[in-house]
This record gives C-alpha cells, structure tokens and sequence, in this order.
C-alpha cells in the first residue's frame, strides 16, 4: 500500500468514526462540571483541595472512560471539534474535488451556525459544559479559542467555495472579538482581549487568536478597525 493510500484509509477511518458517533464525544475537561471536582478547583486552593485534585486527576487519567461512566457524563458534540471538521472537510475538498467533503463541510457549517451561543453580537461559540477556572464559566458560554477555530472553519470553507455567506460569518466572529471580549493590558497601541466576555484574564495564546483571525479578515475585506 502506497503513502497516498495509506492516508486515504486514515481518513476514512477516522471520518467513520466520526459518522457512527454522531460527531459526539468526550472531552479531558468534561468531567470537571462534577460538583466535588469543581469544588476542588475552586480558590483559595487549601491543602486538603490540593490532595483531591492529585487524587482526582491521577484517577481520571488512569481510567478516562469509567470516571465518565461512574459520573454519567454524556458524549457531546463539541463546537471547537466541529470547527476544526469544517476546516478539515474543506482543505479535503479543495485537494480532491470529492462533492461528499463538501456536502459534509456545508452540514457542519449549518450545525455551527443553528448552534451558536446567544445572546452576543456577532457570532461566537463556547464549551458543551461547566468549567472552573479562577471563575465558574457555565457551559456554552463563548471562548475566544473556541470561536476562533470555528472561525478558521469557515475561512477555509469560503476560500474553496467563495461562498459569500461563509465570509460573512467570518466578519460576525469578528464582531464578538471586537465588542464582546473584555480589554485589559492597554500600553499604548497593545491591548489584550479576554478568554471569554465573564472575565479579564490574559492569555496569550487566545490573545494571539483573536488578533491573527481579525487581521486575516480586515485584510481580506479591507476593513482597518479590525486590522
């Protein structure tokens, strides 16, 4: 079997996968909505907190799926996972012309924008659960690297397509990052945007999202707010 092959049945493989599952599956933060879990990853981090996220996180990584299945967590669809599907299904369709990559893209697509967060300006997606940082974050609430890889979907679904409605879901996305995020850190012409509208947290890496997605767009359409 050639390379070509070989990667043909890769992706088959894991496109079956997908289908069988109805693009559900578990995430490694799920879990965290549990109350006592939750409660441990809450601060002021005591000494007994300390002790049960190293027992709690020991006893997750060695059995992912029966912790799941002891706290009857659910697989979810996850929109972060349907965005990177979207981009993957359109790089797929640009490289192969195969209509099935495309049609599969265009349902995606639609799921992501039927499935978006509310009630916030433009268009944004968040997490299919709670989650615990240095505040609670309920689920669905919209993420900037959540929203950012939906927004890399369908960037790459519009460049094979030159669908104009994909666009525009691009500059809807940009439209949360611009009103939406919360702004800390501004020094002069730097600024930092928020991880998600309930905080001011500094991130850098979902800083570095936001401002390459808005460049990537302002430029495309011209648009030097975004720039």
């Amino acid at each position: 079997m050639g390379h070509h092959e070989k990667n043909l049945l890769a992706i088959n493989t894991i496109i079956k996968w997908f289908q069988e599952n109805d693009y559900k599956g578990w995430d490694p933060y799920d879990i965290k909505t549990i109350p006592i879990i939750r409660y441990c990853d809450t601060p002021p981090f005591t000494f007994h907190k300390k002790v049960g996220i190293r027992l709690y996180s020991h006893f997750i990584d060695c059995f992912p799926n029966l912790t799941r299945q002891l706290f009857s967590i659910k697989p979810a669809i996850n929109a972060k996972g349907m965005g990177l599907l979207l981009g993957s299904y359109s790089i797929l369709y640009g490289l192969s012309k195969e209509e099935t990559y495309l049609k599969e893209a265009k349902k995606i697509a639609q799921w992501l924008i039927e499935n978006r967060s509310t009630p916030y300006t433009g268009m944004c997606w968040g997490y299919p659960f709670d989650w615990q940082s240095n505040i609670f974050i309920p689920k669905h609430t919209p993420s900037s690297v959540v929203t950012a890889t939906v927004g890399d979907g369908f960037y790459s679904l519009f460049e094979v397509t030159n669908d104009e409605s994909y666009l525009n879901v691009c500059q809807e996305i940009c439209e949360f990052f611009m009103n939406d995020l919360n702004i800390s850190y501004p020094k002069g012409e730097s600024k930092c945007r928020s991880y998600t509208p309930l905080d001011d947290f500094q991130v850098h890496n979902a800083n570095l999202f936001v401002a390459e997605f808005l460049a990537r767009v302002g430029t495309l359409l011209n648009k030097d707010s975004y720039i």
